[in-house]
């Protein structure tokens, strides 16, 4: 694996997926969890893709479901690392769903995801993270804030003592 440093847009990866009627849940629509599963998968090919190995998924940091998807709509999905540490990725995950009759798309889903990078069990290093554009430059310092505030949130539950048995 090169640990070469890599640019925001070099790590995005785009995935489509029909939404079929076995995905439909009761009100009619594509079940929250099944959306869930592509988008955990859109942010293992993403971490894979970055850190040239096998990563695995710590936390769902964030999903916000902005409008329900309908059967027989096309789910693209865009993925792009936008933070790193030594070894852990945050991975943002946008969503949109396109009718495909019309062309018709628009914005269902946001996320991001925090992967780990593994080899053999042991955590491995990934390399650094670019920007080149304004845009990635505000995604890099959005991010580095959510992780800032996610690390002071486990830290306080940390010092929680489990209920007792």
């Amino acid at each position: 694996m090169s640990m070469e440093a890599r640019y925001v847009d070099e790590t995005v990866v785009r995935m489509a997926e029909l939404m079929t009627p076995a995905l439909e849940n009761f009100s009619g629509h594509v079940h929250g969890g099944a959306i869930l599963a592509l988008l955990d998968r859109a942010a293992y090919v993403c971490s894979c893709k970055f850190a040239g190995c096998y990563c695995v998924t710590v936390a769902v940091d964030w999903v916000e479901f902005r409008a329900p998807v309908r059967v027989g709509e096309l789910l693209i999905l865009t993925s792009r690392v936008v933070h790193v540490g030594t070894s852990s990725m945050t991975v943002e995950i946008e969503v949109e769903s396109q009718d495909i009759p019309t062309g018709e798309c628009r914005r269902t889903n946001i996320c991001t995801f925090t992967m780990v990078a593994v080899r053999d069990g042991v955590k491995v290093s990934v390399p650094r993270l670019l920007s080149r554009t304004p845009e990635d430059d505000a995604r890099l310092r959005s991010a580095g804030l959510h992780r800032a505030v996610r690390e002071e949130y486990r830290r306080r539950h940390e010092q929680i003592p489990d209920p007792p048995a």
